[in-house]
């Protein structure tokens, strides 16, 4: 029997040829990214300010071809979401050898849009719900968003290839927003790809604000410390898989409170948003 017995341990000690790890909940991946990256030091729905620079990309139809142009650029956008979401933009490129500044300013409590102190916009209910989108989806590879289970659901986390690295990918739910797609990898934790039905529009000096629906992918790689916070060190943003953007963290600040002559609606009668 002594004999018998040491096959049956030899068995017990070593692992099963093929035996897949467990699968984490959606929980799990997610507060092991925010811890990660530095978020469970930063209270919940706090102001941040993000200074960025990167390339935009422009694409245009030139005698039955399509041509694209990079502009390089750098900018800035505040965020607040706590009483009513609020963002700031400002972003300062040049078009050929001509400076060109551009600021956005974009109250959804109070429901207006405006650009270069232009008359200010009327939002449709469309186009407010299409920007809370967007700031969840800064909220969510900034690690801010905490994802209460109270109005958050998640699909049970799959083992996939992301860019030929193992990686969890599943799906988030909430009421109000389009589901995320979301792709974490398998050994460092941080989050690799962002994907979801998005609902936003642009302004252009002259033209009349119009809202449009695509898809949009976050590729984020190349995560680095700034400022007591890891981010990504490359962002990629893709609009119905067409490169829109490269951008790259220069600096982020989590200020106690901001300047809120910076949000007051101006008083002149506003034009509704073209639906």
């Amino acid at each position: 029997m002594r004999y018998l017995s040491i096959p049956v341990l030899v068995l017990l000690l070593c692992p099963v040829a093929g035996a897949e790890p467990e699968t984490p909940s959606a929980n799990d991946l997610l507060a092991k990214f925010r811890k990660a990256v530095g978020a469970d030091s930063v209270p919940a729905l706090s102001p941040y300010v993000i200074h960025y620079r990167g390339r935009h990309f422009l694409y245009s139809v030139v005698d039955g071809g399509l041509r694209g142009d990079a502009y390089d650029f750098h900018g800035t956008l505040l965020g607040y979401s706590e009483s009513g979401l609020k963002e700031r933009s400002e972003l300062e490129m040049k078009i050929g050898v001509v400076p060109f500044k551009n600021v956005e300013v974009f109250d959804a409590d109070s429901g207006w849009y405006q650009m270069n102190e232009g008359d200010p916009v009327a939002l449709s209910k469309e186009a407010v719900l299409g920007r809370r989108a967007r700031d969840i989806q800064i909220g969510v590879f900034l690690g801010l968003e905490s994802f209460d289970a109270k109005s958050w659901h998640f699909s049970t986390p799959r083992s996939v290839l992301e860019r030929g690295e193992e990686s969890w990918e599943f799906e988030a739910k909430r009421a109000g927003i389009e589901p995320l797609t979301l792709w974490f990898a398998k050994e460092s934790g941080l989050m690799m790809h962002l994907r979801a039905q998005a609902t936003d529009f642009e302004l252009l000096p002259g033209a009349k604000p119009k809202v449009q629906s695509f898809t949009r992918d976050l590729y984020l790689a190349d995560w680095k410390k700034v400022d007591d916070h890891l981010l990504p060190g490359h962002l990629l943003g893709f609009r119905n898989g067409v490169l829109w953007k490269s951008m790259e963290p220069v600096s982020l600040s989590f200020p106690k409170n901001f300047d809120a002559k910076l949000f007051a609606m101006p008083k002149v009668d506003m034009p509704t948003v073209e639906k």
